[in-house]
């Protein structure tokens, strides 16, 4: 099973929350008024959810990587 690495710029975020609505099951809103992301490690299960949300970000903040 394929396993990726999902990073932040957290700095950058604006806290629009896009990548939330598309898929709350990796990010949440942090106390910041930013986005957190539940876990650096996504699964192919959740890969797809992920490359949504990475895709309807604004500002492109998040970045999806394969763990080899």
């Amino acid at each position: 099973m394929k396993k990726y690495k999902i990073t932040l710029n957290k700095e950058d975020c604006i806290g629009c929350m896009t990548c939330s609505a598309v898929c709350e099951k990796i990010f949440t809103p942090s106390d910041d008024g930013k986005v957190s992301v539940t876990t650096d490690e996504i699964t192919e299960e959740t890969f797809d959810c992920v490359q949504q949300a990475i895709e309807a970000c604004p500002i492109e903040v998040l970045k999806i990587e394969e763990i080899k």
